[in-house]
Formats: structure tokens, sequence, C-alpha cells
């Protein structure tokens, strides 16, 4: 007991110098908003929790004393789950009933009854969910709070959780993805970035709203498995609860189930992301103080901070800057994970041959940037000798990086050709690319077919007379791989059709679309050279040949 009293009177004594501006500034990144209904009975007029359960009290039993028959009702039977849990549960089943009876009391369209038929869904939820949507309005009060909230939401906000049904979140928070119900987010992949965790429901989903004693049981049998996904999020960032009571049952019960899965350090650092906003009517400024919960017999404290103006702690959270917009942050961290699952990169990601020998972890790097500029052109750095081949025939990398042939000659092609001699298949780009590139024409671009066949090939000759045609030897050799290449190759020029020589090569490239990448036991480590060879002639034959020479 007397080390709690210390603990809390340092507390004290420190945050009698602390400024909510010093204590935001101590957060290691931005924090994620734990919001209540405070927020959107503030910012939409929303009925309470006891208000809206009234409201649809009234529709069954008609006078002023119809939510007090179904409270007196709920104290008189067993609430495991609370008084408010049940009384909903006595006003669902009523409700209900009388829905189905009485068609006057029914105030939802055509659409929103065919959930009821089609999908089972209780007409007193359905009926909730679009009460809620009409009652969503904003007061024009606190426009400029709101306004400064929605700034927060592009750089200075994480996520949102919340035991809210509304779509405020949704309508104003850009980019974020939301995650209706415990189930969606339990069983989902998160990012922890530019998300909203709708796990009491949504609006949106009439079927996923928790308010009755069934639902909070559901819900607090799952709560272990939620409690294991918000703990990643809760040990990664600071977490701002706010629009709740300081004794929110809500809030106790997850952190109940959070607090059980940690040892005693690991609550201590818990502790000190925590910061609980309490709301005090016509509060000037603001104070900081300690405020403590008992969990289960276990006392957990965190920072508490008094109010009634948010505009005072979110102009302080302007400060907490990340340096990207989290909904693009939000999308990199999606895009990295579907292409680690999938091995297929989306539209926003480029990624190179990450086998390859020439790529080291001093040279991997990520770029940021309209993707026509930055991913283009600096990605674009980061093609390797064999995605360059493969190009000039399967012409894929158009799709991956959206640079200009210009941008590959002047990016690219110095990366790409360093440390290899000899000429290189340039004639398709030096044709398409608008600029003049002198020194790649005169230097890399052969001039002459006879150049592209070694004395090795040469002498092979003979074994290729009696073959009409590229295709006429593919056909009758193509199971010979480990040959076949070199006697294309040893085709005299007449008897090389640039049309027919495609056909091969990209079937070859469907067939194995790796097979220039060396490794030792690869078959393709004794072809890959010939195949190279054949991409220099097909690049010769189809454009080297139409332009002038340099």
């Amino acid at each position: 007991c007397n080390v709690t009293i210390l603990k809390s009177f340092l507390f004290n004594i420190r945050d009698l110098y602390m400024t909510l501006q010093e204590l935001i500034d101590g957060f290691n990144t931005t924090p994620i908003l734990f919001s209540g209904s405070g927020i959107t009975r503030r910012y939409y007029n929303l009925p309470n929790w006891k208000e809206l359960l009234k409201h649809f009290a009234e529709k069954v039993r008609s006078d002023k004393f119809a939510y007090s028959f179904y409270e007196n009702k709920a104290k008189e039977t067993p609430n495991p789950y609370g008084i408010m849990p049940k009384i909903a549960t006595l006003i669902q089943h009523d409700f209900d009933n009388l829905w189905f009876d009485n068609p006057d009391i029914r105030n939802i369209d055509e659409n929103a009854q065919n959930f009821i038929v089609e999908k089972g869904i209780s007409p007193f939820k359905i009926e909730l969910a679009e009460y809620i949507k009409k009652k969503s309005v904003l007061n024009t009060q606190y426009k400029t709070e709101i306004d400064k909230l929605k700034r927060l939401a592009k750089q200075n906000i994480s996520g949102i959780i919340t035991t809210n049904y509304d779509t405020f979140f949704e309508e104003h928070f850009e980019g974020y993805s939301s995650f209706v119900g415990q189930d969606n987010l339990v069983f989902s992949a998160v990012h922890g970035i530019a998300e909203i965790y709708k796990i009491h429901g949504s609006v949106s989903r009439p079927d996923s709203i928790v308010i009755t004693e069934q639902e909070y049981q559901k819900f607090k049998e799952k709560g272990k498995y939620l409690a294991a996904k918000l703990m990643t999020l809760f040990m990664e960032y600071p977490i701002i609860f706010i629009g709740y009571s300081i004794t929110d049952s809500n809030i106790k019960s997850i952190l109940e189930d959070i607090v059980m899965c940690l040892p005693e350090e690991k609550r201590n650092e818990l502790q000190k992301r925590f910061i609980f906003v309490e709301y005090i009517p016509n509060m000037e400024k603001y104070s900081i103080a300690e405020h403590s919960i008992d969990l289960n017999g276990n006392l957990f404290s965190m920072t508490k901070i008094s109010l009634s103006n948010f505009e005072i702690l979110y102009d302080c959270l302007t400060a907490k800057k990340m340096a990207i917009p989290v909904k693009m942050l939000r999308l990199f961290k999606e895009s990295l994970y579907t292409f680690v699952l999938t091995s297929k990169p989306g539209p926003m990601m480029q990624v190179a041959d990450l086998n390859s020998k020439n790529i080291n972890d001093n040279s991997l790097a990520i770029s940021i940037g309209r993707i026509t500029e930055s991913l283009s052109k600096y990605g674009l750095k980061s093609i390797d000798i064999n995605m360059w081949y493969k190009d000039i025939v399967m012409d894929d990398l158009k799709e991956k990086f959206k640079g200009s042939y210009d941008d590959r000659l002047r990016l690219a092609f110095p990366n790409t050709s360093r440390g290899v001699s000899g000429f290189f298949p340039v004639h398709k780009y030096l044709f398409y690319a608008k600029g003049d590139y002198p020194d790649i024409d005169s230097k890399r671009a052969v001039k002459d077919f006879s150049r592209l066949i070694s004395k090795t090939i040469k002498k092979k000759s003979s074994l290729v007379q009696s073959y009409k045609s590229v295709s006429d030897l593919w056909q009758k050799e193509k199971n010979n791989r480990k040959n076949v290449f070199e006697l294309i190759a040893a085709l005299p020029e007449d008897k090389i059709n640039m049309d027919e020589l495609e056909l091969v090569l990209r079937e070859v490239f469907n067939e194995n679309p790796q097979i220039l990448l060396s490794k030792p036991t690869d078959i393709s480590k004794d072809i890959r050279t010939d195949i190279r060879r054949l991409i220099r002639i097909y690049d010769f034959l189809k454009w080297g040949k139409q332009r002038r020479p340099a």
C-alpha cells in the first residue's frame, strides 16, 4: 500500500511540471484512438445507450414508463453481462414480435426489409441501424474541432478502435480500411495503420451489432482472441481512450483480458502507453493526473487528461507526425504482405529479381513516390541482366516499370550492363527511344550479323545444313535442349526468320520464366549463354537492321 501511495505521489510531482504537449512529444509514434460513444454523441448528437433503448422501448409500449418497465424486469433476473444488455434483450424480443404483427412501427425501406427476409436478421437490429444512420447529422457547433480531427487522420493518428456503431470515422478518415465485428478483426490480416476496428459492429452491417445479452456472451467468450489481436497494437502504439466514461465496463473487460496475458514487466510498459481522456463540462484548459483501475485484483494505472475542449488535445497531436501519410503507409504494408504471401507484386509495387547474385543487402532500396516518377525511375535501376534480356522477347518490363525507353537507357542500362563486356541487346530500346545515345550505340550495339556468331558456333554450321529454317530445326531438335540453341545460332542469316525465332524464345520463357537464372543444380546453367546469344540475334534482326548506322 505504501509503495502505491509513493508511486502516485511521485507521478503527481512529475506531472505538476508536465504539459500536454510534453506528454504527447514523449510518444514513440503516432497514437491509436480508442473511441467510445461520447465522441459521436458530441459530433453527431446521437443518443447514448440508455436513450437509444428508451426510444425502442417506447415503440413497443407507448407510454413514458416503457423503459422503466424493461429496466425493472431486467433487475428481477440474473444479468451476468450487465443490466444494459439484459434490457436490450428484453426490448428486442418484444419489438421483433410486434414488428411482424404491426406494419405501423416499421420505419425501414424495402431493401432493408429484404435483409430480414433473406438473412433472418432481427428487425430490432435493422431498425436500430437505420435509426442511427438518420440521426447521424454533424453538430455544427463542433465543426472546427471535427475539421482538426479529420486533418489528424492523415499523418498524426495511426488508427481507430471503437465500440461505436455509427460511421463517423469511416466518413471522415479518408483512405482508412474498416474491419467490422470481432470475427472480422480476429480472422483478417490487419496492418496496424490507417485502419478502423469496429469491435461491436456497425450500422453498415446490422447483423454485426453487439447489443443484447447473447451477443455480449459470445463477445466475452471470444475475448481472448480479440485481446491477442489487439495486444500487438497496444504494445506498439500509444493508446488514447476518448469518449468513454472512466468506469466504462467495455473498456474494463477488454483490459482484463489483455492484462491476464501479460507478465508484470509488460504490464508496466503498457501502462506508460495508455492515456485516458476525461470530459469535464466547462473546464478551462486541462489537467494531467494518474488514474488507477482494479482489473481482477490487478491495479492498473494510466495517465488521465481532463478537459472540456478537445481542440486542446488535437492541437497537441499535430506535433507527432508520420513522415508518410498513414493511408499510403497502409497500402505499402498491404502490398508487401500480399507479395510475401503470393510472390505477386501489386500495381503499387515493383520487385526486382531478389535471387540475383548481383543484389546484396547493401544494394536493396525502397522508393516512394509517383509510379511514373519515383518507382519507374528508381525502380529501373534494379533491372538486372536477366530481366533486360527477357524483356527484349517478352516485353514484360513495361508492366512493372512505367518509365520510357529513354528512362531504361539512361537509368537502367548503366547498372544492368556493369561488369558485362561486348555486345548487348539494345537495338529495341534505341529504336523506340526519342533521344540519341551515341555511346551505347557505338560500343554496345552490334552492326553486323557475323559478329554475333562466335568461331565455336560457326564450326557447327555443317551440322545444320539439312534444316530449312528455325521452325524446322526447332520441331526436330527441341527435346535436345543442351544443343538446340547452339544449332539455331549456327544457321546462316538467310535461314533465321525473326518471327520464327521469336516464337521459339517465347515458348522457352513461357515454359520456364526463370530459365536465365543460373543455379548449380539447374539445367539452365549450361544453356543460358546460348539463349542470350539467340536474344541478341533476334534483337539485331528485328530492330537493328531497321536503324541507320551510328
